[in-house]
């Protein structure tokens, strides 16, 4: 059927429903097929949404709502990083408005709502009035079966590799990072890989001049796939976020891969802690991270291994999805 992904484990079977709405994934195309799939054959014990403010969740309610059969469980996740994802303005509190009364009406067949910290919770509370007791908590996770250190793969010249992949634009603050890099101590002695970036940009022509005038070694790419994003993060000696944290952090340390990330919310330790990299707010900190790497890949003493299995320990998914199987019993 068009659009519905299967895959079976061992105690449990999962249908994975793409959506007609940009980057969401929960909503069915072939809406008659949707809802008997749904609500009429009664193939699913459990419904898992992803947020709380989107119009595939809010369609989805309004179709159990009108459901008399069996109801499955219903879950949401909302691991949007809530606190650095605000609207602020007029819109944007007609929009809150519009999806709080939309959840009061339809939300009460909700049975949990998953988010990954204590000030998720805090901000979907008050954002949509939903009582924090309804909330669980479940930490980001990472695909421990493809992220993987593999010593192998890293890169062993001369030259430190520091790399950033992802969707290039103005927020990701690319500019940060090659200003920083321009002015370190080792910036000959670093190549930087930045994927992500679109030709014909305006974005890409400030970066790409940038490293021109201070004669740079940047390696400007294209968008890499997610199949090949691991042995990106397996090749490099060091990543850094200078726009702010995404899962991609947790990856490359999956990888084994140090991370700087830019402090652009309050309790970002855990991110870093075990050795797995730095924080940085100012540009003379980031400065500092850069050199501070350097240095250690030069003297061999960046222990790949070790960030990997810190990172494996605390946020695989191989663990982290009994916590969710517990949250779909309703444990």
């Amino acid at each position: 059927m068009e659009g519905l992904g299967y895959k079976k484990f061992e105690d449990f079977d999962v249908h994975r429903i793409r959506s007609i709405f940009p980057l969401e994934k929960t909503v069915f195309t072939r809406w008659i097929s949707f809802y008997k799939l749904l609500f009429v054959k009664n193939q699913f014990d459990v419904l898992h949404l992803s947020g709380i403010g989107t119009f595939s969740t809010l369609i989805v309610l309004l179709l159990d709502k009108f459901n008399r059969n069996k109801r499955p469980c219903i879950v949401i996740s909302d691991h949007t990083d809530t606190r650095t994802h605000n609207w602020t303005g007029f819109y944007a509190d007609i929009n809150y408005l519009f999806f709080r009364l939309c959840f009061g009406i339809l939300g009460n067949r909700v049975s949990s709502i998953v988010t990954f910290d204590k000030v998720g919770v805090e901000v979907l509370s008050k954002r949509y009035n939903i009582p924090a007791s309804r909330f669980r908590i479940i930490e980001l996770g990472y695909d421990s079966d493809l992220f993987v250190f593999d010593p192998a793969l890293r890169n062993s010249s001369s030259k430190m590799v520091v790399g950033f992949a992802g969707k290039i634009d103005p927020k990701k603050r690319i500019e940060v990072l090659l200003n920083a890099l321009a002015k370190s101590k080792c910036s000959t002695a670093v190549k930087l890989i930045v994927a992500g970036v679109k030709e014909n940009n305006k974005y890409t022509t400030l970066l790409k001049r940038i490293a021109e005038d201070n004669k740079l070694d940047v390696d400007f790419r294209p968008l890499i796939k997610t199949a090949e994003l691991a042995k990106f993060y397996q090749y490099i000696n060091l990543a850094v976020f200078p726009g702010g944290i995404s899962i991609t952090t947790i990856e490359a340390n999956g990888c084994g891969t140090p991370v700087v990330v830019f402090r652009s919310i309050e309790g970002l330790e855990i991110r870093v802690a075990d050795g797995r990299g730095q924080l940085f707010a100012e540009e003379t900190e980031l400065i500092a991270a850069i050199e501070n790497y350097y240095e250690l890949f030069a003297a061999g003493k960046i222990d790949y291994r070790k960030i990997s299995e810190a990172t494996a320990a605390t946020a695989s998914w191989k663990d982290l999805s009994k916590k969710y199987l517990s949250v779909y019993r309703n444990e």
